[in-house]
């Protein structure tokens, strides 16, 4: 069958090569995520190489690690299955080098047949790429980023936060903001770099829906959306100055609150709910299985630098975030749009300028129960 090759360039940082079957992709959006970051040809060796297709494994020289795993230095393979999918894998370059994954499996879903080379990325290349951009000094993080007048801010939380809500709201002010990645986003060197991965998901809330809420019938229509979405049309910006850290909860009270933390404080909730994340794997079902693999090569080599990821995200953006304003927005469990709408006022009413934080205690933020700005 005919190869099909696609090339990613993340922001120049981490290049990526993918070859599998030229298989008919009803859903590019499954089978390809990063799209966002196609390009033609790369002008040197990629970072990471995903090839889909049967191989044989070279095990020679490896541990065994519950009866599945084998391992040696650099080094991964396994025979591996969850729910209807299986599959194997081999990964070269498992810490140090070029990351080559050998790949290959099978998975009777509807999404499949939508999507024929959804599994291999939806399993391993965001966690892979995440690895190799820590290695370079910047961490993907879990969280929608918004950017305007080059300061950007972060929200993040746990599913079912709204911060998808809130992103659509802030867009749709048509008061300069533009966003740089609804689930996603990478971070480092005291910048925001866009990451708007699985854009047709986000768009399609965003051109037809008043929330990221989705009904049976809205999901049916979401397919035929993204079966005809062949190229994202968002008001994305690409690089941005990190300005704030927005921590999103549900259900705290029956109104919309903001305060303003400790920056030591939020980051850590961030670290947390990123690495938490990395155990979701988009698509496939409620596990990941990079993590998973990680754990089983530090079992045998325990001062791996996979294992460090987030132990090193932690340093490095706790250096970054020193003077950067960090809250928490806190919306009823069931919010109505004007509690969205609220919220999004008082963001607005936020001096996100470098420094800011500086010039307010913890806690001391001008607002009101009701999330408005108080005069």
């Amino acid at each position: 069958m005919t190869a099909l090759i696609k090339h990613y360039d993340i922001h120049g940082l981490v290049s990526i090569t993918v070859q599998r079957s030229a298989a008919f992709d009803l859903i590019p959006d499954l089978s390809r995520p990063f799209r966002y970051f196609q390009v033609a040809n790369l002008d040197r060796d990629p970072d990471i190489i995903l090839e889909v297709g049967d191989f044989e494994p070279d095990n020679q020289g490896c541990y065994l690690v519950d009866h599945q795993l084998h391992v040696r230095e650099n080094y991964l393979y396994c025979e591996d299955a969850y729910r209807t999918a299986r599959w194997r894998v081999e990964i070269n370059g498992f810490e140090r080098g070029q990351t080559r994954i050998r790949f290959t499996g099978t998975c009777k879903s509807l999404k499949k047949l939508l999507a024929p080379g959804m599994l291999p990325e939806s399993l391993l290349l965001k966690q892979v790429l995440a690895f190799h951009l820590s290695r370079k000094g910047y961490f993907l993080i879990h969280g929608a980023a918004a950017s305007k007048n080059g300061q950007t801010v972060i929200l993040f939380g746990r599913g079912g936060a709204y911060k998808t809500t809130i992103l659509m709201n802030l867009l749709r002010q048509n008061d300069g903001w533009l966003m740089m990645g609804d689930d996603l986003a990478i971070v480092g060197k005291g910048q925001v770099l866009s990451f708007p991965a699985w854009a047709g998901f986000f768009a399609f809330r965003y051109k037809r829906l008043p929330t990221e809420a989705l009904s049976l019938l809205n999901r049916i229509h979401l397919l035929f959306f993204l079966a005809n979405y062949r190229s994202i049309d968002l008001p994305v910006i690409d690089k941005g100055q990190l300005s704030g850290l927005v921590h999103c909860t549900v259900g705290a009270s029956d109104q919309v609150h903001i305060e303003e933390l400790r920056v030591e404080k939020t980051l850590s909730q961030l670290v947390t709910v990123s690495a938490t994340e990395d155990h979701i794997s988009n698509n496939i079902g409620p596990t990941s299985a990079y993590p998973r693999y990680v754990e089983a090569y530090t079992y045998v080599f325990p001062d791996n630098l996979a294992a460090k990821r987030w132990r090193d995200a932690t340093i490095e953006l706790q250096a970054q975030t020193q003077n950067v304003p960090s809250l928490a927005l806190s919306l009823p469990r069931s919010p109505k749009p004007h509690h969205i709408s609220e919220a999004v006022r008082a963001l607005e009413g936020i001096d996100f300028s470098p420094d800011s934080s500086a010039r307010r205690e913890e806690g001391d933020l001008p607002l009101d129960q009701t999330g408005e700005a108080s005069s």
